[in-house]
């Protein structure tokens, strides 16, 4: 008893506790702000990708390549920014899931 007392005053005179001991934790809310801000931006992204493939009329197929394109790209950037935001936080990524394309790959 007297060994865990005197522990506890070392540490409390030596300004160590075990709060700044664990690695400080970010707040949850800010988490999952950015979660759902990932993940808009890659809905919006699967949206625009849908929409490269469908059909358009020749004669607004140059101002939709245009809008596409210069959406695309400020969805790239804003995900970008989102990821490294994400990282400083020490929020985890989840990895894409990886679609067996061939048998061989199934049997392994």
């Amino acid at each position: 008893m007297k060994r865990i007392l005197i522990i506890v005053i070392v540490l409390l005179v030596a300004g160590s506790s075990l709060s700044t001991a664990l690695p400080p934790r970010k707040s949850s809310r800010q988490q999952k702000a950015i979660k759902a801000q990932l993940y808009s931006v890659e809905a919006q992204l699967r949206f625009w990708n849908h929409q490269e493939k469908s059909r358009v009329k020749p004669a607004e197929a140059n101002a939709m390549s245009l809008t596409i394109g210069k959406n695309v790209r400020r969805l790239w950037q804003e995900k970008l920014d989102l990821q490294e935001a994400a990282e400083g936080l020490g929020i985890p990524l989840e990895p894409k899931r990886q679609v067996k394309n061939t048998r061989e790959e199934e049997d392994k």
